[in-house]
């Protein structure tokens, strides 16, 4: 019976020990920013290290009930975590802090979004990377510098290249994708940027576009951010280039003889086809018709081409249309920073004759960057 007591008592003792530890209280409080105190909406309040969560409402308000010790992680994507410990029972206020933009973000329309918080493929491409080619043209500094990218040229002056990004993803919205040069989007006119002037070309390819801009980027995206004034000394850089186009590969013609000769032998087969002429026949009816120098009138030349035969000359007339084409593009820049402020300004030149006799496309294009902080409230 003395046994039987001690027990009950003992349990009487240690009772209130594991409830004490198995303890729960309740956090509620809301998140702001720290810079704008505006309320924030969707942050993730977590316990760190298990799966219990909740996540602040509309007015940036939560309430979680906790064990007594834990450890609250407050989560929100452009803001630095910050961490509370639970002590007891209490209502908090929250502030966290921006993330400040860095090097691995692609700036797309009205948000920033890091590679690593991408669904699908993105690919960058570096202004050194495109001055590998002396070109005018946006497509073709890109051209082999993308996996998946396929860009074919256009044999006429000032024509942009055409662009496809892994095939062709939509019907309604054509087959070319959608461009962002800083920021916005611009559906034409964007083969007027010169490719000097461009910092990064990033390649929004797949889910990552189609999430950000529906279907309108269902044929991939391609994001320009342009050049910038860097601090340091003021620079001034000039680049140009000349160069010309030709025919890599001319088709074989038959010479006047050649072509002479295939037209009588056409008309001979259609027309033995109703006379069934002799052999010896046919050699006089064309010694006769096509040989001589008073052309009859059922010849099939005209007096022009009868007199090129006879005199052995020969004519391309592809030649008589066509040209080696030269080039030219000039491009100058000047740029520099302050601890307020920095500038970028550009100016292009680019002509171009076509491989098209009569056929030719002048450029003048500028550009400006510019960054000032007036006010801090205002930068």
């Amino acid at each position: 019976m003395n046994r039987l007591k001690l027990c009950f008592i003992t349990l009487l003792c240690v009772l209130p020990l594991f409830g004490s530890m198995a303890q729960s209280v309740k956090i509620e409080g809301s998140v702001r920013d720290s810079q704008t105190d505006e309320l924030l909406p969707g942050v993730n309040v977590m316990v760190k290290g298990s799966s219990i969560g909740a996540m602040t409402n509309i007015d940036g308000a939560f309430s979680i009930t906790v064990q007594k010790g834990s450890v609250l992680e407050f989560s929100f994507i452009g803001y630095e975590k910050q961490e509370y410990g639970v002590k007891g029972n209490a209502k908090i206020q929250v502030e966290l802090n921006p993330v400040g933009i860095a090097m691995d973000e692609v700036i797309v329309v009205g948000a920033s979004m890091k590679k690593s918080d991408l669904t699908g493929s993105v690919a960058r491409v570096t202004d050194k990377t495109l001055q590998q080619i002396p070109t005018a043209d946006l497509n073709t500094a890109l051209q082999g510098k993308v996996a998946g990218v396929f860009i074919q040229n256009s044999a006429k002056p000032g024509e942009a290249a055409s662009i496809k990004i892994r095939g062709n993803n939509s019907i309604q919205y054509g087959t070319s994708p959608i461009y962002v040069i800083d920021g916005l989007l611009v559906d034409q006119g964007f083969e007027m940027l010169n490719p000097n002037d461009i910092a990064t070309i990033d390649v929004l390819k797949d889910a990552s576009a189609t999430a950000i801009y529906g279907a309108r980027g269902a044929n991939g995206v391609v994001v320009i951010t342009t050049k910038k004034g860097q601090k340091g000394k003021a620079r001034v850089t000039y680049d140009g280039w000349y160069g010309s186009q030709s025919f890599s590969k001319e088709m074989p013609l038959i010479n006047g003889s050649q072509l002479h000769d295939l037209r009588v032998e056409a008309y001979i087969n259609e027309f033995n086809n109703t006379t069934n002429l002799p052999p010896a026949r046919r050699e006089k009816y064309i010694k006769d018709n096509f040989l001589s120098t008073t052309v009859p009138p059922n010849t099939i030349f005209t007096e022009d081409e009868m007199e090129a035969y006879l005199s052995g000359k020969t004519y391309n007339w592809l030649d008589a249309v066509t040209q080696n084409a030269y080039q030219q593009n000039h491009a100058v820049s000047f740029s520099g920073a302050g601890d307020k402020g920095s500038y970028f300004m550009s100016f292009n030149y680019n002509q171009q004759e076509g491989l098209m006799k009569n056929v030719s496309y002048e450029r003048y294009t500028g550009k400006i960057n510019l960054d000032q902080m007036v006010k801090p409230w205002l930068y």
